[in-house]
């Protein structure tokens, strides 16, 4: 009957003890019971003050519990320093100190009472504290090391006695003079200080009132208008768990990228501070927002506990923090909440369309397991990779087929994969089907509407459909980064250049440091006729961040367009080394340069003619139409055409401006259904 009762959560926990306790009520029973008795009331209030609660204090012990780490840490630090102040009036043998321990992890509780790992090894990492001193877990450390204003002090991993795993423990340094911690008031001095301050406000608003304004002493910073989910820490202590942590991130972003005042920082660009220690006010500013959220997520069984704080980075100051513990049916409920209680806290007022946006339900655990494992694989673009996460994606919508995200998802795979690697005629018919049943699920699916939208316009040329679709996506979802910038490479077909960069900037602000945004920010220029201005983009990104493929791709398109031969090399080059090397037929081109840029195609079109099955067939296309070959040019557009080849929809990009001269191309446009412009 008992296990009946038995709840397992997750929970911080405090447990401290007294330093030579024996030795104290030997020497003076009566004063040490009165003395433990007075700490042990000011630790109790203080246990209460962080939302905490006092489980067990028999003898010199005492077990406290708190929703969250950054509770518990706070709690432990303020006691110590109370503490200190308290026996800095005391004769140093009467003095009273206690050593405390923090840990955050999975407990049992029957009734009042709990126990477990958790219970157990924060009474190890007191054992191990200091007089006076306070030792946290690695679970904690990762929690609150930003927030605390104290050194922490690695001590390695400890064998602790009945914990099979060795525990990574944390010092904390307290080191606080007395006088800068003084003991919590009594509730008298509390009610003679609230006295003083009523009658210290009426002579001061007399003053006001006779005298003249006094100078303010802060500025109201302004509404918060834009924030940033910085990667929430995985505390289950198991590396494995990491694709977890990073999903709950998404789904959050996600979620408040839906409020349309709202300006979200995407992913890509806030997972790059995983790993970093910076300050919040520093990553704020980098970033561009006003706010930041930052918590952590751990997973036990069929439980998950979320944290969430929420920061005014311009005042670092702590607006709103909150502890979620929920089964994993409920884990897509709990971002919902989260983004809500975001909304409250800094006064966004939600259209009753973005509360229906935000609504959400349950899910089957194993099917959003398989789809958060499906999502590690679609950021790398490649057959094998699409593969794997379409077969995750497959398997989350066989365990739930009401489940929305994970149909869209699949949309988008297929999409993707169909776009550019496989066959177009299954893949985008998979992609269609997907995303349709995604939408009759949820029809408020930004990425399941862009991704239809994709498929109208690319592959069905459906253009007004498609722009219908990709509009909506971006009212749905007006902080995505990737919805933003699809509806751009759109408008960029269409000639509506002025929109298209637009929209591409608007795209760059939401992942200022994801640098294909910033490259494809740069190539609407290009496509604009305002060469000039791309290459000096595309420069200033490769300086920035080398790496990137797409950059040198589009530095070659460029530097084609400008008649610059020897920085077209240059950027070819470097394209093949960043995707899997030079062809030898290529590497003889580049030892053996022509002169100008039409040499260089001239050779290179013969070259790829003469290996053409290794050749995308836009790639031929491309070079022919810029030497004016128009013959072989729309021989090989007609190909395109017939397989619905997904670029032939960017035709009036400036690569192919020499063809319009000829009637096929006018022609051309009009089987596709080009819009006119």
């Amino acid at each position: 009957m008992a296990s009946d009762r038995t709840e397992r959560r997750l929970a911080a926990i405090l447990s401290a003890d007294v330093v030579g306790y024996s030795r104290l009520m030997a020497e003076d029973e009566a004063g040490t019971i009165r003395t433990l008795g007075a700490y042990r009331h000011e630790i109790s209030g203080l246990v209460g003050d962080h939302r905490g609660r006092v489980v067990d204090a028999t003898g010199d012990n005492l077990l406290a519990e708190f929703p969250t780490a950054l509770d518990a840490a706070e709690c432990a630090v303020e006691i110590q320093r109370v503490l200190k102040a308290r026996n800095a009036g005391l004769p140093e043998p009467r003095r009273m100190e206690f050593r405390v321990g923090v840990h955050m992890g999975d407990i049992a509780a029957e009734g009042e009472r709990i126990y477990g790992d958790g219970v157990n090894i924060a009474a190890r990492l007191e054992a191990l504290a200091e007089p006076g001193g306070v030792c946290v877990s690695a679970t904690v450390h990762e929690q609150v090391h930003r927030r605390l204003e104290v050194v922490f002090e690695d001590l390695g991993e400890h064998e602790v006695k009945n914990i099979p795993d060795p525990v990574h423990v944390f010092r904390v340094g307290i080191e606080v003079e007395a006088a800068e911690a003084p003991p919590r008031p009594t509730r008298r001095v509390a009610l003679g200080a609230a006295v003083v301050v009523l009658l210290l406000g009426i002579t001061a608003g007399w003053w006001w009132l006779t005298v003249g304004t006094p100078t303010p002493t802060a500025i109201d910073p302004g509404p918060i208008r834009s924030i940033a989910v910085l990667p929430l820490e995985n505390l289950s202590g198991d590396p494995d768990q990491e694709y977890f942590a990073d999903g709950m991130t998404d789904a959050l972003i996600g979620h408040l990228a839906k409020l349309g005042s709202l300006r979200v920082i995407s992913r890509t660009s806030v997972m790059q501070y995983k790993r970093e220690r910076k300050p919040l006010p520093e990553i704020a500013q980098e970033l561009n927002v006003d706010a930041v959220v930052e918590g952590t997520v751990m997973r036990g069984g069929d439980r998950v506990r979320i944290t969430a704080q929420l920061i005014d980075a311009r005042s670092d100051h702590h607006l709103w923090n909150e502890s979620y513990e929920r089964d994993l049916r409920d884990v897509l409920v709990v971002q919902s909440e989260i983004a809500r209680a975001v909304a409250t806290q800094i006064q966004l007022e939600l259209t009753p369309a973005e509360t229906k946006r935000l609504a959400t339900g349950p899910v089957n655990p194993e099917a959003h397991d398989a789809y958060l494992r499906g999502l590690q694989h679609v950021s790398v673009l490649s057959p094998r990779e699409g593969a794997k996460a379409i077969e995750l994606f497959e398997q989350a919508v066989a365990l739930d087929p009401a489940f929305a995200e994970a149909h869209a998802a699949l949309a988008y795979t297929y999409q993707r994969l169909g776009q550019f690697l496989l066959p177009a005629a299954e893949t985008m018919e998979n992609a269609r089907a997907a995303a349709l049943r995604a939408l009759a699920l949820d029809d408020g699916s930004a990425l399941a509407h862009a991704t239809l939208g994709q498929v109208l316009w690319r592959y069905d040329w459906e253009w007004e459909a498609g722009r219908r679709e990709l509009a909506l996506a971006v009212e749905l979802s007006p902080s995505d980064a990737w919805v933003l910038d699809r509806y751009a490479i759109y408008l960029s077909a269409v000639e509506r250049h002025d929109d298209a960069i637009a929209l591409a900037r608007r795209a760059v602000e939401a992942a200022p440091f994801d640098p294909q945004m910033r490259a494809e920010y740069a190539i609407k220029f290009y496509w604009a006729g305002h060469s000039e201005r791309a290459r000096d983009e595309l420069m200033q990104l490769i300086d920035s961040d080398p790496d990137l493929p797409t950059s040198y791709f589009y530095l070659v398109l460029v530097d084609t367009e400008l008649g610059l031969a020897e920085e077209r090399r240059w950027a070819t080059q470097e394209f093949l080394q960043r995707t899997g090397g030079v062809p030898p037929w290529r590497e003889e081109l580049l030892r053996n340069p022509g002169q100008s840029v039409e040499e260089d195609v001239r050779a290179l079109l013969a070259a790829q003619l003469e290996h053409r099955n290794e050749v995308p067939v836009n790639s031929i296309a491309f070079g022919a139409a810029y030497l004016g070959e128009n013959d072989l040019a729309f021989e090989l557009l007609e190909e395109m055409y017939e397989k619905r080849h997904a670029l032939l929809v960017l035709l009036r990009s400036p690569g192919y401006h020499r063809l319009r001269s000829d009637p096929r191309f006018d022609d051309l446009l009009r089987r596709i259904g080009f819009p006119e412009s």
